[in-house]
């Protein structure tokens, strides 16, 4: 088998257990070591005299260093010792450990499922596993709009950075990706206690994530054709209102969602008590109600399974 054969095919299994195991929590999940690996590394370079944004980008490129030359170390291994079939079924579960597809979409069903049975408190509870901003006073509406924001805008960091990621580079491509999202969900804060220190490990984010993000307007609207949403609106709100974020990337996945969905996004949140404003997506539709969450799973399983038959099928064009 060609390594451009073995590439897609690997990342369709990925994807295939993604979908069906989800993403298990344990203490040793690769995830969360990285996470451990980071913490470790900021409090070690903070100690030093360095200035906060060169210690931030010395923290940066280790991160990415290890995470990546890990995933290439570990696939080489297993291409060396156990041949195609073993170099794919490693490649495989290392990219499968970078992807976050299922586990997004359990979360939203588990806010969703607390919102059904009238549990607020509950609902707040799961909202802040998956969200920074501050959840203790959302009422319903303001739930679910936040679960859904999440959603659209992590359809990217967790699934579609990933697998575009795996797909040029390998498994190695995969956590170069998950580091610096990792980096940037950590230290990448606008506060004061962050604002230079984590500008590398923003900045990295925001260019590993540039081409995925302005692929996922596309890959929206197809997979809400799938699921029989409102694909049109899903593009052209998507287009429309795509750069309205602070962020370069993060508004690309909340406008195609909002289009398809055909909710209103943005509005007030607070962080740390501090009220802040974001601009308004899909401003001419109505506030999402729970029902809307549901759909926002849906269409994001669907984007998917999207790219699984794509790579698929790019697989069998190559073998």
């Amino acid at each position: 088998m060609s390594w451009l054969a073995a590439r897609p095919l690997a990342l369709a299994l990925a994807l295939a257990l993604d979908l069906v195991l989800g993403d298990p929590r344990y203490r040793l999940h690769p995830v969360r070591l990285l996470g451990d690996a980071i913490a470790t590394g900021e409090r070690a370079v903070l100690r030093t005299a360095l200035p906060d944004r060169l210690a931030g980008a010395l923290l940066a490129a280790a991160t990415v260093m290890l995470a990546a030359s890990t995933a290439l170390a570990l696939s080489l291994l297993a291409w060396h010792y156990g041949g195609a079939l073993g170099g794919v079924a490693a490649d495989a579960i290392l990219i499968y450990f970078a992807l976050a597809g299922r586990a997004l979409a359990d979360e939203g069903h588990a806010i969703r499922t607390r919102l059904d049975a009238n549990d607020l408190p509950g609902a707040r509870n799961a909202l802040a596993g998956v969200v920074g901003r501050d959840t203790a006073n959302l009422d319903e509406s303001q739930i679910t709009r936040a679960a859904i924001e999440t959603l659209g805008e992590n359809s990217v960091d967790a699934l579609i950075a990933p697998a575009f990621w795996a797909l040029l580079l390998g498994p190695a491509g995969a956590w170069l990706h998950k580091a610096a999202s990792t980096l940037d969900s950590m230290v990448g804060y606008r506060n004061e206690q962050y604002a230079r220190f984590g500008t590398a490990g923003a900045k990295l984010d925001d260019v590993l994530a540039w081409v995925p993000a302005r692929l996922a307007i596309p890959l929206v609207a197809v997979a809400a054709a799938v699921v029989r949403s409102d694909w049109r609106t899903a593009w052209s709100t998507g287009l429309r209102d795509r750069l309205r974020h602070a962020s370069p990337n993060s508004a690309h996945g909340e406008a195609a969602f909002a289009g398809a969905l055909g909710v209103r996004l943005g509005g007030v949140v607070h962080y740390a008590g501090v009220e802040s404003e974001r601009a308004a997506i899909g401003v001419e539709f109505a506030t999402p109600s729970a029902s809307d969450l549901r759909a926002a799973g849906r269409l994001l399983l669907a984007v998917e399974m999207l790219i699984l038959v794509f790579a698929a099928t790019a697989a069998l064009a190559l073998a």
